[in-house]
C-alpha cells in the first residue's frame, strides 16, 4: 500500500508535486506525508515542504528543482552557471528544531517524546541534479528523487544512538501535534511588482533569497534575484534604524554611482507595508563565481581570460572610488564571470559609502568579513577601510587567479609583512616579467607603499602585459618632451591619468588662457577642481602664483571655494587645485530661467546678505 498524504497546503510547484507523488507511491503505507503548511512561532511563521513521518524517525525535508552540478564549500551552494547561494540545509535544520519543540510542548507529560529524532533533509528532483560536497558534511542529509531517496528514508544510520529507533508507537501523537498547529502554507508571496518563483537558499538569522519575476512583464521583462530580510517591527527605532542601514548598504553603495559595465545592478530596496520585511532586489545573471573558476580544473581560464577579469575589476573598483565608494570584502566570491569571459563585482553588502571612516555599520561588520583577503589595517577593524584596502584585497585575489594558490596561509600575513612566501612566478614561470613586483606593490604591509590607484594600477598592469616599446635617446634641444608635447590639454578624455596621480573626470569649461577639469585626486582620494594655463605660461605664472599666495591667506568661509594647492606639470605647464563643490553656475542657471529673480538679488548680496549656490 501507498504512503499516507495529508495535504495542509498544496504544492507551489512541478517539483513539489513530483515529490510528493514519488515518496506517495513508494514508501510504504507505515509512512506519513505532511505537505506545505507552516509552523508559526511568536512573530516568526516556519515554512516546511515535507515532514515525513517514519517508523524510526521524523524527516523534514526541503524540496529544491536546482538542475545541473552543485558544488558545496563551507556553507555555500554554487549552482552550475550561478552565483552561490546560502546553504539551504540551515534553514531546513531550524525547521527541524521547531517541529521537535512543537512535539514536547503539545505533550508535556509525555516525557518520552523527547527522545525522537527529527531531521532535516534535502530533497534534489531535478533528473540531472547532482552535489559535490568537497568535505562538507551536508553531503550525508541531501539526496535524490529516485531509489536513493527511498533508501535514505528508510535507513537508520541519521539517528544518534540516544535517540529511539522505533517510534511507531507515537506516530497518532505527532500527527495530531503537526496538524493541529499546522496552517497552509501562504500561496508565494508577491513584492511589489515581484512574483517569487522559487526559493534558492539563505541564512536563518540574516535572509532568504529567492529567484523571482516581474508581474507586468513576466520573465521577457526580467528575472530577479529577491533576498527578502525578516526584521522584527516592534523593535526600538533605534535598533530598527540600524538592521535598515546594514541592510540597505549594498543599495545604497551602488545607488551612489551611475552604473558600470563591470558592476552588477541592484535595482531596487524597500520595505513591506508593516515594516517586518526588507527586499533588495538584485540583477540574476548567468555567472560563475571566480572561486569556482580557480578551484575548478574544467573551469580553468586562459591566460588572456585572466588579463580581461583583472581589466574588468580594476576598471570597476576606478569607477566606485571615483563615487567614494570602498568594497571592503573583495573575495573571489565577490566576482561574478559570464559565459563570455565578462567579469561583475558584486558584494556590496559592507562597502563604506562615504569618505567618512568612522561608517555607522563599521562596528557591526568585523565578523561577518572574509579575513583571508583583508588588509592589515583593516584586521578586525572595517573603519580603516580605504582605497589602499581595497587594492590589497585585489592583489591576493589576483595572485590566486594567476596562480591557482593563496599568497598567504589564512592571514599569515600579519606575521611576514605581507611578504609573499612563495613569488607568483614560482608556480607559473612564464607570467610575464614585472608581475611579481606588481601583486607584491599592491599588497604592500603599509598602505603609503601600495598604488595610489585602481587607475594607476592598471596602467601598471597593461604595461607589463603589453610593454613600451624602449625609448630611443633623443639630443636634448630644449624642447618640450614629446610624451606631454603631444597632449592635447584643452580636451583631455575621461579616465586621462595626468601627472601619474589626477584622473580625469569631465571638463568643466575653458576661458582665454586655460581649461578647468574635474579630476580625482587618487592619492587624497577625493574630487578637486584643476585650473590647467595653456596659453602664455611663462607670463600668466607669475599671476597664477600671485592669486594662489592671496587665496592662500584668505581665511576659510563657507561661501568661498577653498584652494588647495597650485604646482605645475612636468611639461612645466602651471595648474592650480580646488575643492569640487557640485553645482550649476549662475550663468547657466539665468540662461535657462530657472532661478527666479529675488533669489539671484540674494546670491548677489543685493539686499545685505550672503548666498552661495
Amino acid at each position: 500500500m501507498a504512503a499516507k498524504v495529508i495535504a495542509i497546503g498544496q504544492p507551489v510547484n512541478d517539483s513539489e508535486r513530483q515529490a510528493i507523488k514519488f515518496l506517495r507511491d513508494n514508501l510504504p503505507d507505515t509512512y506519513t506525508i505532511i505537505h506545505n503548511f507552516e509552523i508559526p512561532q511568536g512573530k516568526e511563521k516556519y515554512e516546511i515542504d515535507l515532514a515525513i513521518i517514519a517508523p524510526h524517525s521524523i524527516f523534514i525535508v526541503d524540496v529544491k528543482g536546482i538542475p545541473g552540478l552543485i558544488d558545496i564549500y563551507n556553507s555555500k551552494w554554487y549552482p552550475q552557471g550561478r552565483d552561490h547561494i546560502g546553504a539551504p540545509l540551515a534553514k531546513c535544520r531550524q525547521n527541524a528544531k521547531v517541529i521537535k519543540a512543537l512535539i514536547r510542548d503539545t505533550y508535556p507529560i509525555k516525557t518520552n517524546l523527547k527522545d525522537i529524532h527529527v531531521h532535516a533533509a534535502i530533497l534534489m528532483t531535478a533528473p540531472n541534479s547532482h552535489v559535490e560536497a568537497h568535505g562538507s558534511s551536508d553531503e550525508d542529509d541531501i539526496t535524490y528523487l529516485n531509489q536513493k531517496c527511498l533508501t535514505y528514508f528508510k535507513g537508520k544510520g541519521h539517528i544518534p544512538s540516544h535517540r529511539l529507533q522505533d517510534i511507531r508507537s507515537f506516530h497518532a501523537d505527532i500527527e495530531q501535534a503537526i496538524v493541529g498547529k499546522a496552517r497552509p502554507k501562504s500561496a508565494p508571496p508577491i513584492y511589489r511588482e515581484w512574483q517569487i518563483e522559487e526559493e534558492l537558499g539563505g541564512t536563518p538569522d540574516k535572509y532568504t533569497e529567492y529567484r523571482a519575476k516581474h508581474i507586468f512583464l513576466g520573465k521577457r521583462g526580467g528575472i530577479a534575484r529577491l533576498r527578502v530580510y525578516e526584521v522584527d517591527p516592534y523593535q526600538e527605532h533605534s535598533i530598527r534604524d540600524r538592521q535598515r542601514n546594514l541592510i540597505s548598504n549594498a543599495y545604497r553603495s551602488i545607488r551612489l554611482m551611475p552604473g558600470h559595465p563591470n558592476i552588477l545592478k541592484i535595482t531596487e530596496f524597500f520595505s513591506t507595508e508593516a515594516e517586518d520585511k526588507f527586499i533588495l532586489v538584485i540583477e540574476d545573471i548567468a555567472a560563475e563565481p571566480l572561486s569556482q573558476h580557480i578551484r575548478k580544473p574544467n573551469l580553468a581560464l586562459t591566460f588572456d581570460q585572466k588579463i580581461g577579469i583583472i581589466q574588468d575589476i580594476l576598471s570597476a573598483l576606478n569607477h566606485a572610488h571615483k563615487y567614494e565608494v570602498i568594497h571592503r570584502n573583495l573575495t573571489p566570491d565577490a566576482i561574478l564571470v559570464t559565459p563570455d569571459g565578462n567579469a561583475r563585482l558584486t558584494g556590496f553588502d559592507y562597502a563604506r559609502v562615504t569618505k567618512n571612516r568612522s561608517s555607522t555599520i563599521a562596528e557591526y561588520i568585523v565578523d561577518k568579513l572574509d579575513y583571508n583577503y583583508q588588509a592589515p589595517e583593516c584586521y578586525r577593524d572595517p573603519s580603516q577601510a580605504s582605497i589602499a584596502s581595497d587594492l590589497f584585497s585585489a592583489g591576493l585575489v589576483f595572485y590566486e587567479l594567476l596562480t591557482g594558490q593563496t599568497a598567504f596561509e589564512n592571514t599569515a600575513f600579519l606575521e611576514c609583512d605581507a611578504i609573499f612566501p612563495k613569488k607568483p612566478s614560482s608556480y607559473k614561470p612564464d607570467l610575464p616579467t614585472g608581475m611579481d613586483e606588481w601583486l607584491q606593490k599592491l599588497c604592500a604591509f603599509d598602505p603609503e607603499e601600495r598604488l595610489i590607484s585602481a587607475a594607476v594600477t592598471l596602467v601598471e598592469f597593461n604595461n607589463i602585459i603589453t610593454p613600451k616599446s624602449p625609448v630611443v635617446p633623443q639630443p636634448n634641444t630644449g624642447e618640450t618632451p614629446k610624451s606631454l608635447a603631444e597632449i592635447d590639454l584643452q580636451n583631455l578624455p575621461a579616465d586621462y591619468i595626468l601627472d601619474e596621480l589626477f584622473i580625469i573626470q569631465k571638463r568643466l569649461g575653458q576661458g582665454g588662457f586655460g581649461v578647468a577639469y574635474k579630476v580625482f585626486d587618487s592619492m587624497g582620494d577625493r574630487d578637486l577642481v584643476m585650473k590647467l594655463i595653456t596659453r602664455d605660461k611663462q607670463s600668466i605664472y607669475q599671476r597664477l602664483v600671485r592669486e594662489y599666495k592671496t587665496l592662500l591667506n584668505i581665511p576659510e568661509h563657507p561661501y568661498i571655494v577653498k584652494v588647495i594647492i597650485a604646482g605645475k606639470l612636468p611639461d612645466d605647464t602651471p595648474y592650480i587645485l580646488f575643492d569640487y563643490i557640485d553645482g550649476e553656475d549662475v550663468e547657466n542657471l539665468l540662461g535657462n530661467n530657472t532661478i527666479a529673480k529675488i533669489r539671484a538679488l540674494i546670491i548677489f548680496g543685493k539686499n545685505g546678505k550672503n548666498n552661495h549656490i
